[in-house]
Parts: C-alpha cells; sequence; structure tokens
C-alpha cells in the first residue's frame, strides 16, 4: 500500500506543471449572431428615446392657435431682438404737404432726408426721400428738374406722388431760380392766382446768398447767408394756397421779422490739405461723409452750435439732409439745390 502512494506520488511529480492546476471556469463561446441582435437590441432602444425626445420637445413648442391675451415682457413688435422693422420715425405721421410746406414741429426735432441724383432724357433730376431707417421703406417727397434759361439756372420742385394724379400745373411745388452769376438764389410757391381769387405774384419763401469764395493761404472754402420768414404756426390749414406767407418785398431793411442762417466756417485739414467740417456726430452713426465743397452746416447764430441744416455728401450722387424748425423740407431742398448748382462766383 505504501508502495503504491510513493509511485503515485511520483508520477504527479513527472507531469508538466500546467496539468497540476485547477481547471478554469470555461464561458460559452460569442457568435456573430449574438453581437448582431445585442446590436439591433442597443439600435431600438437609442430609437425609442431619439422619438421620446421629440414627441416632448414638438408638445413643448407648439402654441395654442388661440393663445391667451396675457402681457409679455415685449409690448411691441419693435422690442423684439431678432425684428428687423424699427420704429417709425417722429415725421411718419406727418403728410408730404405738411412736412414741404410747414416748418417741422418743435417737439419731432430733427428730419433726416437724403438727396438722389439722377439723370434722365438729359436732364439732372435730384430726388428728395425720408430716412426712415429701422427696416422701413423710405418715403419720396418731392422730385426736382434742373432746367437752364438764357444761361440762369432754374430748379422745378415738384410734389410727389401728384404728378400722376393732379395735372402738372398742380403738382408744382414751386421755382429756385438764380442770377446770372449764381450768387443768389431765390425760392419761390406755386402761387396760382386763379385758385387764390386773386392777382399777385407768388410768395417768396427763402432767399439764398453766396459770397465770392474766400481765397488764402491753404485754400478756399465757401460762405453763405439764407433768409427765410417768421412762420407763426406749425400746422398747414384748408386755406393754405390762400395764405400770404414769405419775405416782404422790402424784407432787408425789415431783418426783424427774418430768420438768418450763417453757415459754419471749416477747418483746415493739414492731412487731406483742404477745408473740412465737422461732422463727428454723423460719424459715430457709422455714416461715411465724403470731403465736398457742397457740404454746409447752417446754424441760427453766426458762431452757433446747433445747426439747423446739415448738408453733406455720402455717395457718388448721394446726399444727407437734416433740418429741424424753422425750417420746411421744401425750403432745406431749395437751399441744398443752391449748393449742388455751377456757380461763377465759387470755384470748385
Amino acid at each position: 500500500m505504501s508502495q503504491d502512494l510513493k509511485k503515485l506520488a511520483k508520477g504527479k511529480q513527472c507531469l508538466h506543471p500546467t496539468l497540476t492546476r485547477e481547471a478554469r471556469r470555461r464561458e460559452p463561446l460569442r457568435l456573430a449572431i449574438n453581437d448582431y441582435l445585442l446590436n439591433n437590441e442597443k439600435n431600438a432602444n437609442r430609437l425609442q428615446n431619439e422619438e421620446k425626445n421629440i414627441s416632448d420637445s414638438d408638445s413643448e413648442e407648439k402654441a395654442p392657435l388661440f393663445p391667451p391675451s396675457t402681457p409679455t415682457f415685449h409690448s411691441h413688435v419693435w422690442d423684439e431682438p431678432d425684428c428687423e422693422v424699427g420704429p417709425a420715425s417722429a415725421w411718419s405721421t406727418l403728410g408730404n404737404r405738411t412736412l414741404l410746406c410747414r416748418p417741422l414741429p418743435l417737439d419731432v426735432g430733427c428730419c433726416v432726408c437724403y438727396i438722389k441724383r439722377e439723370r434722365q432724357y438729359g436732364r439732372y433730376h435730384y430726388v428728395l426721400y425720408t430716412d426712415e431707417g429701422n427696416g422701413r421703406q423710405d418715403r419720396k417727397l418731392a422730385l426736382a428738374v434742373h432746367k437752364m434759361h438764357a444761361g440762369r439756372s432754374e430748379f422745378v420742385a415738384y410734389v410727389s406722388g401728384d404728378t400722376d394724379s393732379l395735372q402738372k400745373s398742380e403738382a408744382i411745388l414751386g421755382r429756385v431760380r438764380a442770377n446770372f452769376l449764381g450768387s443768389q438764389y431765390t425760392m419761390m410757391d406755386d402761387f396760382n392766382p386763379i385758385e387764390s381769387g386773386c392777382h399777385s405774384s407768388p410768395n417768396l419763401l427763402g432767399v439764398v446768398m453766396f459770397q465770392p469764395t474766400v481765397s488764402s493761404l491753404t485754400g478756399t472754402y465757401r460762405v453763405l447767408r439764407a433768409f427765410i420768414p417768421m412762420y407763426q404756426s406749425t400746422q398747414i390749414s384748408p386755406l393754405f394756397h390762400r395764405e400770404k406767407v414769405g419775405l416782404a418785398p422790402d424784407w432787408k431793411e425789415r431783418l426783424g421779422n427774418v430768420y438768418t442762417l450763417y453757415s459754419r466756417k471749416p477747418h483746415y485739414n493739414k492731412i487731406t490739405r483742404c477745408y473740412e467740417l465737422d461732422f463727428r456726430e454723423r460719424a459715430k452713426r457709422s455714416l461715411k461723409i465724403m470731403t465736398s465743397a457742397n457740404n454746409m452746416l447752417l446754424t441760427m447764430n453766426e458762431n452757433g452750435k446747433q445747426a439747423v441744416l446739415i448738408f453733406a455728401k455720402v455717395g457718388k450722387s448721394k446726399y444727407l439732409v437734416e433740418y429741424r424748425f424753422p425750417l420746411t423740407a421744401y425750403q432745406a431742398f431749395g437751399i441744398c439745390l443752391s449748393s449742388l448748382d455751377t456757380k461763377i462766383c465759387c470755384s470748385f
């Protein structure tokens, strides 16, 4: 018995070491079909979760057909950050005739417009638009046609929208006429003696005088003065065409009843080597003001700071116009047209 045990122990020592270890637990084989079924199950669960999320988001975003009229944080359409249309301008409620023929009300502030120069049928047309901004469509106020009579310039202004529906004589707003040298321009209204019931001449609504170009060692610049009548009312009346408004025949001797506008003196720019006006406030509004001899700033006082008329070139054939009380749109338009006209007394 003892010999058998010794033989058995001796046989175990001869065995390979790996055969003496305990048998490991065998796992079932992973076939390809098992992986395929497992992946399909995972994909199905993922699709179910995505469909559930989409259905939840749709139920949250859908609004009722007639939402309740509860006040929200944004009370106006233009308060929304993604809205392209902004609030209407203060002058948008005023009609074309009111803007053109009456001074701008004091509570409105200033009116922003621009003039576009176009060439049609061999003549220059100057169109006056209101700059509504904020994504709104600009309004066309007036149109002026340039003509020459005996070597003198004349601008005939028409009210926009009247040339198609009314007769040509009724659509005329007024005329801006120059003398031979271009040193003086007169603005007349369209006074119809037949409609007014009296025989009289057109009303003189303004006079623009250009002094001969000031020459210096550093360059030249223009000097002008504008004279307009004092108005008592800023509202247009039903009998507007019968009212006698304008400068008196002896207005030069009665300057106390006349508004005098002075052109601001430009400063000399050493970099560009030319005279320029300070349009710093307009530059902040991303407006690129181009250097031009036609640019001007008019004030009520000779050294005034508040400009009642701003005229600046912003494009090849586009000009910025900003005016305020006591000017009307037609007077501002006429003063700008006189600056754009070719003058013998002024150099370019």
